[in-house]
């Protein structure tokens, strides 16, 4: 009512939130093939993904399903591509932990449960800050103006952030060196690469 003007809508945003929790283990996917250097990997799963996505949006839309057969296609295609990543990333942890499969050697875990809960929440909490940081801005402007006028605004934003794709192969290729060398307990080293990057 607030923020969209368009109290119609909600059904549609409950069943978009969907996407969040298909891609809730995505993150984690994506780094275990970037730490094995599979961007190969990494590469074929984005080229299916975004051709799934376009496909599934022009078939929904073919059907006169509209904009609902837009949010419904993302869901689909997030889903297959959060499955198809899975599956890789799978096939690498099988491949390279099939000592630790069965599941014999994880009781070594049995003390770290304090540390992993406080991870898995730290990360949920800066993964949820993260999602409002970057629409902020769009839910303060969408209290004031129309939805044409935010329409207009974040496909500008969206324009600006292409920049940003300048930085993100760096990240890409420099984030398994990082693990590696934390594995190594070379932190001083570590330090010193990132200032460089930075």
């Amino acid at each position: 009512t607030f923020i969209i003007h368009k109290p119609e809508v909600v059904n549609l945003i409950i069943i978009y939130g969907f996407i969040l929790l298909i891609n809730t283990v995505n993150g984690t996917s994506m780094a275990i093939l970037r730490v094995v250097d599979k961007f190969n990997w990494l590469s074929i799963q984005v080229i299916v993904s975004a051709a799934i996505k376009l496909i599934t949006i022009v078939i929904l839309l073919l059907m006169g399903l509209g904009i609902k057969g837009v949010v419904i296609g993302l869901i689909i295609a997030g889903f297959i591509g959060s499955l198809f990543l899975n599956l890789l990333s799978y096939t690498i942890i099988r491949k390279n932990l099939s000592d630790y499969w069965n599941g014999t050697k994880l009781k070594i875990l049995k003390d770290k449960n304090k540390e992993i809960t406080k991870f898995l929440i730290s990360t949920n909490i800066r993964e949820f800050m993260s999602i409002f940081n970057k629409n902020m801005d769009v839910i303060i402007l969408g209290y004031f103006r129309n939805p044409f006028e935010i329409g207009i605004y974040k496909i500008a934003k969206n324009v600006v952030e292409i920049l940003i794709f300048v930085i993100n192969p760096l990240y890409i290729v420099i984030y398994p060196w990082l693990t590696k060398m934390w594995a190594a307990e070379k932190k001083i080293e570590i330090i010193q690469s990132v200032k460089k990057l930075t």
